[in-house]
This record gives C-alpha cells, structure tokens and sequence, in this order.
C-alpha cells in the first residue's frame, strides 16, 4: 500500500517536473503553518502550485523527468513552486516574501531547461517583467528608425516652408 502510494507521489512529480516552466527550490523552514499558508495564497493568486516536497521521492521523479544536476539541492526542508506559465514569477515571490523579517531560503531553480544555483535565481527575479523587456527592445529598435525618418523629412518640410514664404510673398505683392 504504501509503495503505490510512494509510486503516485513520483509519477505526479515527475509530471510537474516535466511541464513546469520553472521549477523553484527553497528551504521553509522556521516558517509556521498560517504563515505557509499565506504564501500558498499568494502563489494561488499568481497561478503558481507550491508544494513540501520529500527529497528522496523528488530525486527519483527527477530521474524519471530527465532532469539532471537539481538534485543535489534536495537536502534539508525542500518546498518546490511550479509555474507552468510565468517562469521567473515563482523567483520574485520567493524574493519578496518577508513575515516577521523571515524569509524562506531559495536553494536553486530549474527555469526552462536550465538548473540555476542562488545567485542565478536571485538575478532572474529582479530581471523587469517580460512585457516590459519586449517594451524596452521594441523602443530600441524603433528609436533609430524613428531618428532616421525625421533627418529625411527636415529637408521637405525646410523646402516646404520656404515654398510658402515665397508664396505669401507674391501674394503680398499683388
């Protein structure tokens, strides 16, 4: 009984491990249930599932999702935030998340193929949000265009203004 039960909490977290954007390691202890569970409100809110999750059963489903180099991270008290849409979301919650003047301990994270150790972690979360990036990027390429397109139109619009000074001139004339 206890080895299926065993075998279906591996199976599902292999599953998470899998499809998961980001998977991000912390340790929680020193936390409180109420505490806990307000984090897990948090990560609800943001459509993030936070799990305890015991080492040994996380190093196996990690095998058997093909995973390599997160599981020597799996030591002590492990609770494990899988974003299955935002990937560095999970990172700055875990970041942010302060009662008391604790907060939890990230270890690691696996962000879309790649594990990344605490200070990797750390400098993804403080990375701008994703449309802010592409805002940015997209600035960068326009502004030059932007430049090159009012150096073309000075000389017609200097053409253009002394076209209609010679204009009015005659018109003055008459």
């Amino acid at each position: 009984m206890i080895n299926i039960k065993k075998r279906n909490i591996v199976k599902q977290l292999a599953e998470k491990f899998s499809n998961a954007k980001s998977v991000i390691l912390a340790d929680y202890g020193g936390f409180s249930v109420q505490e806990m569970n307000e984090l897990r409100g948090k990560f609800r809110e943001s459509e993030i599932e936070f799990r305890i999750i015991k080492n040994t059963l996380s190093k196996i489903a990690l095998k058997k999702a093909k995973i390599e180099g997160l599981e020597k991270y799996l030591v002590g008290q492990t609770s494990a935030a899988f974003s299955y849409a935002e990937p560095i979301l999970p990172a700055r919650i875990l970041k942010k998340f302060n009662i008391n003047g604790k907060t939890l301990k990230i270890k690691a994270g696996y962000v879309e193929g790649e594990v990344f150790g605490f200070d990797e972690i750390i400098q993804l979360a403080d990375l701008p949000p994703r449309e802010e990036l592409i805002a940015n990027l997209t600035r960068y390429i326009a502004n030059p265009l932007i430049n090159f397109v009012r150096v073309l139109k000075n000389p017609i619009v200097g053409l253009l203004n002394q076209l209609n000074m010679i204009a009015e001139s005659k018109k003055v004339k008459k």
